[in-house]
């Protein structure tokens, strides 16, 4: 059985003194007792984990899938020219990534938008989640850093009238994060700490979470009985 994993620089591994070893993805494989299949690349956009997604599914044999985790990322990176960019308004740009890089600035000077990009965000997630249970493939949508699907007052003032739609039709069981049980990792990550990754502690709590989260029963992946449940 395989697990596949996809995301940005938290389900790669980054910071880790070992990353293939050590990060959350290869540690819930050896609790799965799975091979490991770990597509994530640092700053990976949500662009590109769907289309990274897609390419997997209709390439690979999916019948030996044990389950399919996307570690879903910031609205606001993006894809371009098959490099990672930051997205974000040119001042949120300039303070994360510095003012080095020609093709970010004038990507976050000229291309910027966030409502764009969370509306697309909602799509993937969507889109995503039925392919996946059309071709009956276990899944967890994984929210390390924001709970996206929060409705919140940016929700409803700027994206609730694009995406609502969409939101309802969003398997909520079938996501989890950012808070695992009483506890949030980010609630550690600040600069004050020279860190912006999962240590090595908190990458085995992840594991055993969605360990944990996986292990609630097979009743979580039959489609039918969770279509019937919500009528």
């Amino acid at each position: 059985m395989i697990l596949y994993t996809i995301g940005d620089s938290w389900t790669y591994g980054t910071e880790l003194e070992n990353p293939k070893e050590e990060c959350y993805p290869y540690l819930l494989s050896k609790k799965l007792k799975c091979d490991l299949v770990n597509e994530a690349q640092p700053a990976a956009s949500n662009d590109w984990m769907f289309r990274k997604s897609i390419e997997w599914i209709t390439k690979s044999d999916i019948s030996n899938i044990h389950t399919f985790i996307v570690g879903w990322s910031h609205f606001n990176r993006r894809e371009e020219q098959f490099q990672f960019y930051h997205g974000g308004e040119l001042e949120d740009m300039i303070n994360s990534r510095g003012d080095n890089n020609p093709m970010e600035k004038i990507i976050s000077k000229n291309f910027a938008n966030l409502r764009l990009q969370a509306i697309k965000t909602f799509t993937y997630i969507y889109t995503l989640q039925e392919i996946l249970k059309k071709n009956n493939i276990k899944y967890i949508f994984y929210f390390p850093w924001d709970d996206v699907l929060l409705q919140d007052k940016w929700y409803d003032e700027t994206i609730k009238s694009d995406v609502h739609d969409i939101y309802l039709r969003i398997d909520r069981d079938y996501c989890i994060g950012p808070r695992l049980g009483n506890k949030q990792i980010t609630d550690r990550i600040s600069p004050k700490l020279n860190s912006l990754h999962p240590n090595k502690e908190e990458h085995e709590f992840i594991a055993k979470k969605l360990q944990e989260f996986i292990s609630l029963g097979d009743k979580r992946y039959r489609w039918e009985e969770v279509a019937r449940r919500k009528k």
